[in-house]
């Protein structure tokens, strides 16, 4: 009987896979291990963020371009019958919410369906793994945007068995830089639950990024209770906008998220289709710009925390006193040559006063000497020819 149960007990641990995939039915309660939790379930309809209202106001706000009409409604809707895929639901149509203009503007990243395989996980020590995030489309930042702050290396955590690649907070994959949007695309109408099982885990990751932000720059406020994430869903029958937050509760994170609208993409009504568009908009430009500004004003406060400027003397400052020093050397090295050739010309002018002295002695002594007047030209010249014996 034990040997059965043993058996039994192997195949269960044989069947359980080492890595969750968002194709599986235990995705979700991995998840809910992991404290990632949907707002819109039953048992929790009470959970809001608590900048819920101003969100809803911020998404039914007027825009300045003007709204689409029946006859861009009635391509929409063709758009919609004839697309039956994944991959014809985000080229055809998702494009109808996420404006083409805004691919055009420096700085940010669209990555489509690329795996997020340098995020930081949640729980790490936790099995079995769940796949990492790889949204059909995210939106975030590129490098560039933040290339004059050097903080952004303290996000980088490398493995300390040196196994695997290193990871980072900042930038879960390659070319992009604090996701803030993503979006999850699917063909059929029966897998909007695992888009949605898809964007949770995508959407905790992006709030965790930012709470370790937060958190390394000893911000005064960490943002708990405030939504700082969006993401979205979109099937051939219905599109969502949802917004990410995190609690804290008796010490435990708990990650959420909630849905801030729902449009049936078959509704024949405009005003279905004109209130899905501004919303989304809305939702997007809000969340990018509300949240660059707080990424670059922690990031500046983590530069000025972790990498202080170092104090130098200015390439000016260097030069002038460089030449300073170099001017008082030449100074002293003329002064004392100067003072050498005085001494050498003491010298001569003393050994010539001596010499003068006793040939004046000689010619003393010679009278013929002295009335000769040709010695007397001779004198002249030699006193011209020593003049440094009078300055001395």
């Amino acid at each position: 009987m034990s040997f059965r149960t043993a058996a039994s007990d192997d195949q269960s641990q044989a069947s359980t896979p080492s890595t969750v995939t968002p194709d599986l039915t235990a995705f979700e309660q991995e998840l809910r291990r992991r404290k990632i939790f949907d707002a819109d379930a039953e048992e929790m309809l009470d959970e809001y963020p608590d900048n819920w209202k101003d969100i809803l106001r911020i998404l039914q706000d007027d825009r300045a371009s003007p709204e689409p009409g029946a006859t861009q409604h009635k391509g929409f809707r063709r758009r919609v019958i004839n697309t039956g895929n994944e991959a014809a639901i985000m080229a055809s149509v998702c494009p109808k919410f996420l404006k083409e203009r805004w691919y055009d503007e420096p700085g940010v990243a669209w990555q489509h369906d690329q795996p997020w395989n340098k995020c930081v996980p949640l729980n790490p020590e936790m099995t079995p793994k769940l796949s990492p995030p790889k949204p059909d489309q995210a939106i975030g930042w590129t490098s560039k945007m933040f290339s004059q702050l050097n903080a952004g290396a303290l996000f980088t955590v490398t493995s300390p068995s040196g196994r695997r690649k290193s990871r980072s907070f900042a930038a879960p994959s390659e070319n992009l830089v604090w996701p803030v949007f993503t979006v999850e695309g699917k063909g059929a109408a029966g897998q909007l639950r695992k888009a949605r099982r898809q964007n949770m885990h995508n959407g905790s990751i992006m709030v965790n990024n930012l709470l370790e932000l937060k958190k390394k720059a000893q911000a005064g406020k960490v943002p708990f209770g405030q939504a700082i994430a969006m993401s979205m869903e979109l099937t051939a029958e219905v599109v969502q906008l949802n917004c990410h937050w995190a609690t804290l509760t008796k010490n435990e994170i708990h990650y959420w998220i909630r849905t801030c609208g729902s449009w049936s993409l078959h509704c024949p009504r405009l005003a279905t289709y004109q209130d899905s568009t501004r919303c989304i908009s809305n939702g997007v430009e809000w969340i990018r710009r509300s949240m660059y500004d707080e990424i670059m004003t922690d990031l500046s406060a983590l530069e000025e925390l972790c990498c202080p400027p170092t104090i130098q003397t200015p390439p000016d400052s260097q030069l002038v006193h460089g030449h300073t020093n170099r001017l008082s050397l030449t100074q002293q090295s003329l002064s004392s040559k100067t003072s050498s050739e005085l001494e050498q010309v003491q010298v001569s002018g003393t050994a010539g006063q001596s010499k003068d002295t006793s040939n004046s002695r000689r010619r003393k002594k010679s009278s013929s000497m002295q009335e000769n007047p040709r010695e007397k030209v001779i004198d002249h010249k030699h006193q011209y020819l020593t003049p440094l014996t009078a300055l001395h």
